[in-house]
């Protein structure tokens, strides 16, 4: 099997997963099913060449996971038997702790940005890009302005 051809499987796989654990959840403002915002981050992360030394693999599986540690009961050893320690890693590095008020958990996420994977950091401008993408359609410029602070 080819290794487009294997990714390809692991995309599927990774979609399945994330389906079935963000099933009922409506992204804000749009309505939308929520699976679609993490279909779109793992679009936006492979639009383009990526750095050579970014490992596309993980980018893609992490794009599609990466509110499943924060959003549902899915784990990371689950993640990790699944897609391999690397992906959960990535995945983990981009969950942030809901127990933090809301402030906090920011700070923490904007200061934490810098030590992030290259693979990380893809995925997380990927998410911001798509997140902005929907606000201007979806939310006033109050949660807009809130949202960029």
């Amino acid at each position: 099997m080819r290794a487009d051809d294997t990714l390809s499987c692991e995309l599927l796989e990774a979609a399945r997963l994330a389906a079935i654990g963000h099933d009922g959840q409506k992204r804000k403002g749009s309505g939308h099913p929520y699976l679609v915002h993490p279909l779109r981050v793992a679009r936006r992360a492979l639009l383009g060449q990526l750095p050579a030394n970014a490992d596309r693999r993980v980018v893609a599986l992490a794009a599609v996971l990466h509110d499943t540690l924060e959003d549902t009961d899915i784990s990371a050893e689950e993640l990790a038997r699944s897609f391999g320690a690397r992906v959960a890693s990535v995945v983990e590095e981009l969950t942030q702790d809901a127990s933090l008020p809301r402030l906090e958990r920011r700070k923490k996420m904007v200061d934490g940005c810098g030590s992030y994977s290259l693979e990380a950091r893809i995925v997380k401008l990927a998410d911001r890009w798509d997140n902005m993408s929907e606000m201007g359609e979806a939310f006033g410029p109050e949660f807009t302005t809130r949202y960029c602070a």
